[in-house]
Protein backbone atom coordinates (compact mmCIF):
# COMPACT_ATOMS: atom_id res chain seq x y z
CA UNK A 1 0.00 0.00 0.00
CA UNK A 2 2.97 2.36 0.52
CA UNK A 3 4.70 1.38 -2.74
CA UNK A 4 2.00 2.74 -5.09
CA UNK A 5 2.64 6.46 -4.38
CA UNK A 6 6.37 5.84 -4.89
CA UNK A 7 5.69 4.27 -8.30
CA UNK A 8 7.33 0.96 -7.33
CA UNK A 9 4.16 -1.04 -7.97
CA UNK A 10 1.43 0.11 -10.37
CA UNK A 11 -1.62 -0.79 -8.29
CA UNK A 12 -2.78 -1.20 -4.70
CA UNK A 13 -4.84 -4.23 -5.71
CA UNK A 14 -3.91 -7.49 -4.05
CA UNK A 15 -1.44 -9.48 -6.18
CA UNK A 16 -3.38 -12.65 -5.33
CA UNK A 17 -6.33 -11.41 -7.43
CA UNK A 18 -8.96 -11.49 -4.72
CA UNK A 19 -10.28 -8.03 -5.65
CA UNK A 20 -9.32 -6.17 -2.47
CA UNK A 21 -6.65 -3.54 -1.86
CA UNK A 22 -3.45 -4.79 -0.32
CA UNK A 23 -2.45 -3.90 3.24
CA UNK A 24 -0.45 -5.75 5.88
CA UNK A 25 -3.62 -7.14 7.44
CA UNK A 26 -5.06 -8.08 4.07
CA UNK A 27 -1.87 -9.59 2.67
CA UNK A 28 -1.15 -11.88 5.60
CA UNK A 29 -4.58 -12.65 7.06
CA UNK A 30 -7.64 -11.34 5.17
CA UNK A 31 -6.85 -12.41 1.60
CA UNK A 32 -8.59 -15.62 0.56
CA UNK A 33 -5.34 -16.93 -0.99
CA UNK A 34 -3.29 -16.42 2.18
CA UNK A 35 -6.12 -17.61 4.44
CA UNK A 36 -6.08 -20.87 2.48
CA UNK A 37 -2.34 -21.18 3.12
CA UNK A 38 -2.68 -20.43 6.84
CA UNK A 39 -5.56 -22.87 7.34
CA UNK A 40 -3.63 -25.67 5.63
CA UNK A 41 -0.40 -24.94 7.52
CA UNK A 42 -2.07 -24.58 10.92
CA UNK A 43 -4.09 -27.75 10.41
CA UNK A 44 -0.78 -29.62 10.02
CA UNK A 45 -0.01 -28.35 13.53
CA UNK A 46 -3.43 -29.53 14.79
CA UNK A 47 -4.66 -25.95 15.03
CA UNK A 48 -8.09 -25.62 13.45
CA UNK A 49 -9.53 -22.12 13.47
CA UNK A 50 -10.35 -19.20 11.20
CA UNK A 51 -7.86 -16.41 10.67
CA UNK A 52 -8.23 -13.19 12.64
CA UNK A 53 -7.08 -9.62 11.97
CA UNK A 54 -3.40 -8.60 12.17
CA UNK A 55 -3.56 -7.37 15.82
CA UNK A 56 -5.54 -10.42 16.95
CA UNK A 57 -3.22 -12.81 15.10
CA UNK A 58 -0.09 -11.28 16.57
CA UNK A 59 -1.63 -11.55 20.04
CA UNK A 60 -2.61 -15.17 19.41
CA UNK A 61 0.92 -15.92 18.19
CA UNK A 62 2.47 -14.23 21.21
CA UNK A 63 0.28 -16.28 23.55
CA UNK A 64 0.73 -19.63 21.79
CA UNK A 65 4.39 -19.43 20.80
CA UNK A 66 5.79 -18.22 24.13
CA UNK A 67 8.60 -20.30 25.60
CA UNK A 68 11.32 -22.59 24.31
CA UNK A 69 9.72 -26.01 24.59
CA UNK A 70 9.77 -27.97 21.30
CA UNK A 71 6.05 -27.57 20.40
CA UNK A 72 6.26 -23.80 20.90
CA UNK A 73 9.50 -23.59 18.94
CA UNK A 74 7.85 -25.50 16.10
CA UNK A 75 4.92 -23.04 16.09
CA UNK A 76 7.39 -20.13 15.86
CA UNK A 77 9.21 -21.79 12.96
CA UNK A 78 5.93 -22.55 11.17
CA UNK A 79 4.71 -18.97 11.57
CA UNK A 80 8.02 -17.52 10.37
CA UNK A 81 8.21 -19.86 7.37
CA UNK A 82 4.60 -19.14 6.38
CA UNK A 83 5.07 -15.36 6.57
CA UNK A 84 8.26 -15.75 4.50
CA UNK A 85 6.45 -17.88 1.90
CA UNK A 86 3.60 -15.37 1.58
CA UNK A 87 6.02 -12.43 1.30
CA UNK A 88 8.24 -14.10 -1.31
CA UNK A 89 5.22 -15.15 -3.38
CA UNK A 90 3.86 -11.59 -3.20
CA UNK A 91 7.22 -10.28 -4.46
CA UNK A 92 7.47 -12.97 -7.13
CA UNK A 93 4.06 -11.93 -8.47
CA UNK A 94 4.72 -8.19 -8.10
CA UNK A 95 8.19 -7.98 -9.59
CA UNK A 96 8.77 -11.13 -11.68
CA UNK A 97 5.23 -11.79 -12.95
CA UNK A 98 5.68 -15.43 -11.91
CA UNK A 99 2.96 -17.36 -10.07
CA UNK A 100 3.01 -20.42 -7.80
CA UNK A 101 -0.09 -22.22 -6.49
CA UNK A 102 -0.80 -21.97 -2.73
Amino acid sequence: DKLVPLGIVPSACCVFNCGDNESVNHLFFACSYTQHIWIKVLSKCNINRQMLSWPEETQWMANHARGNKPPRTIIKLVIGATVYHIWTEKNRRSFKNCFLPP
